[in-house]
């Protein structure tokens, strides 16, 4: 009684073992690829982070050193911007100078004009005083040839002059 029904029970759950067995066994190789598939997609997402993680660092690196050479050059065109002030203050003060020495040459061109009129003046007064003029006569003489010559280099400085002013002036436009 018993012991056939327990055998029979247990010759079912067997029967239902070996038609299920051959399901398990497929369900079981499915999860088995399942589980290689998902073991390479995490090798795969995990190269791909490392990848990113290395991309990102050299991305770091280069943003670093692009800041570094940006700071260089803002170094460097401050300093350029320094010097071009300097420059055209000097080259201001340059242009400067050089109209001023363009009035003193004015003046001693004046100067040398006056003291030819005044030599010509002394050589008549020195031809009317007759034998006793002669001696001032000479000196007239003189006179008017350093007033000649001083003209002579006045004239001769003048376009010198005129370039330095041109050029001084033609550095300050442009720096400006």
């Amino acid at each position: 009684g018993e012991v056939t029904t327990l055998f029979e029970t247990l010759d079912g759950a067997a029967q239902t073992l070996r038609t299920a067995a051959p399901a398990l066994s497929t369900q079981a190789q499915a999860g088995d690829g399942r589980a290689r598939d998902l073991a390479t997609t995490a090798e795969r997402t995990l190269s791909h982070n490392t990848a990113a993680a290395k991309a990102a660092e050299d991305l770091a690196a280069a943003m670093a050193q692009l800041s570094h050479k940006a700071t260089r050059v803002g170094a460097v065109s401050a300093s350029a911007l320094t010097l071009v002030e300097t420059t055209g203050t000097s080259a201001a003060s340059l242009s400067s100078t050089a109209a001023g020495i363009g009035e003193a040459i004015a003046a001693i061109e004046t100067i040398a004009h006056k003291t030819s009129r005044l030599a010509f003046n002394a050589t008549i007064a020195a031809a009317r005083a007759g034998p006793a003029g002669e001696g001032f006569a000479g000196l007239a003489r003189e006179v008017k040839s350093l007033a000649e010559e001083t003209a002579a280099a006045t004239r001769a400085a003048g376009p010198q002059l005129t370039a330095i002013q041109t050029d001084a002036t033609d550095v300050v436009r442009v720096i400006e």
